[in-house]
């Protein structure tokens, strides 16, 4: 595949770190299909796509080897990892049992200090959506996630959950793909984290379950479009 067809060449800001624009480009091109399952990433092409050196390239494949949307494989190099719908659902599904789970427990738990900590998360998650930063988006999601998973002091099931989300990372980018997830997300956590503050159990795990839901809606909505604008791409050859 020829790169710079799918990724259009940009001129680095200064004011941002390479690696970080370099990381963002190519996650928003596999997140989005353009760079399809099983592409090679060779790091002179894209070396020479973005017009800096290998050491951004490489340190920006690092971080998508660590997040999960590429792997190194044997003979190989980085290659773009696969997933299924199915795989997708059944992955959500059991992450948003153990959000619910949790969110009824911590509404049970928590005191003013998690509560602080959740809070600021979300003050966080905001100031990163307004400079459009997804990356951050990124992490702040999964950040208050896990912080309620973990603030209810189950170890087995943070190592669980920890798991799911470390495999299969890819899947839950894909659902903070664009502004319209990123907001519907951080509303969605007002909800939970209302819930748990008002120490509504039933309610906290009712908005988590929902969350989870139209995550995965979200999810499988992107999988099925982007199928189809392969489809259709493959079919106008």
């Amino acid at each position: 595949m020829e790169l710079d067809k799918v990724i259009p060449a940009i001129e680095i800001p200064k004011q941002k770190p390479i690696v970080l624009i370099v990381y963002e480009q190519l996650l928003n091109a596999i997140v989005t299909g353009k760079l399809v399952e099983g592409e090679r990433l060779l790091e002179a092409n894209l070396a020479k796509l973005f017009s800096v050196s290998r050491q951004p390239i490489r340190e920006a494949l690092r971080m998508l080897v660590t997040d999960g949307f590429v792997e190194l494989m044997p003979y190989k190099g980085v290659i773009v990892s696969t997933i299924t719908p199915q795989e997708a659902m059944d992955t959500l599904e059991l992450k948003g049992m153990v959000e619910g789970y949790s969110a009824w427990l911590g509404a049970q738990k928590f005191g003013s200090e998690m509560i602080a900590e959740l809070e600021e998360i979300q003050r966080q998650m905001a100031a990163h959506i307004h400079q459009e930063e997804s990356r951050e988006i990124f992490q702040d999601n999964y950040r208050f996630h896990f912080r309620i998973v973990s603030g209810v002091g189950n170890e087995k099931m943070v190592k669980y959950y920890q798991g799911l989300f470390n495999a299969h990372q890819r899947y839950y980018a894909i659902g903070l793909l664009s502004q319209p997830g990123w907001q519907s997300s951080m509303h969605e956590h007002r909800h939970i984290l209302d819930k748990i503050k008002a120490r509504d159990a039933m309610g906290a795990f009712t908005c988590a379950r929902q969350h989870a839901s139209s995550a995965t809606e979200r999810v499988l909505g992107a999988l099925e479009k982007r199928k189809k604008e392969m489809d259709r791409s493959t079919s106008e050859r």
